[in-house]
């Protein structure tokens, strides 16, 4: 079951400036995993218990990429004027470059300590608690979701934490070019 909303933004280069931009928001949910992959139903003869968000399910999403040519050098709205000596050092310049931002993929807490035949087992989330909230003192590298919000489970209990219930870190990317231009001459 998938779900999405889409927008893009787009500038043609005019100005020295052109960039294109666009952001998705989706929900993506399965009872089941991928062939690399599996989450497991806790019950197996009831596969709606694995009903959850997907682990290929990334909230929010937005990509941008740009290029900027620095207005400096002639031809351009600074040193219009300069000489050819100082445009070969100042002028011709451009920075290009490509932002990703995404929301962490879901993952399974799991347990290995109940009681009985289970598909899997999990803990249990602490009444009125999040786990998905930042821990006490802030989230870090090493602790990113609230472990007080769990416990074990309840004897002969699969546990009641869902299945890709838990956000993994997001992710924040840019990859950026500065570039010079210049014309070779007989």
């Amino acid at each position: 079951n998938y779900h999405a909303l889409t927008g893009k933004l787009e500038k043609r280069l005019s100005g020295g400036v052109e960039f294109i931009s666009s952001y998705t928001w989706s929900h993506a949910i399965a009872n089941s995993g991928t062939p690399l992959t599996w989450a497991s139903a806790t019950n197996p003869l009831d596969f709606r218990t694995a009903y959850a968000n997907a682990l290929w399910d990334i909230r929010h999403n937005f990509t941008t990429g740009f290029t900027y040519e620095v207005p400096v050098g002639k031809g351009r709205a600074l040193g219009a004027d300069m000489s050819s000596a100082l445009n070969h050092v100042v002028g011709g310049w451009s920075l290009n470059g490509i932002l990703s931002l995404r929301t962490g993929q879901p993952l399974t807490l799991g347990y290995n300590g109940c009681q009985g035949v289970w598909g899997s087992c999990r803990p249990d989330i602490v009444a009125g608690k999040d786990p998905n909230n930042a821990p006490p003192g802030g989230r870090s590298a090493s602790k990113w979701f609230d472990t007080s919000a769990l416990t074990n489970p309840a004897p002969l209990t699969p546990g009641n934490s869902g299945a890709y219930n838990v956000r993994r870190p997001g992710t924040s990317t840019l990859d950026a070019s500065l570039f010079k231009t210049f014309s070779l001459t007989e």
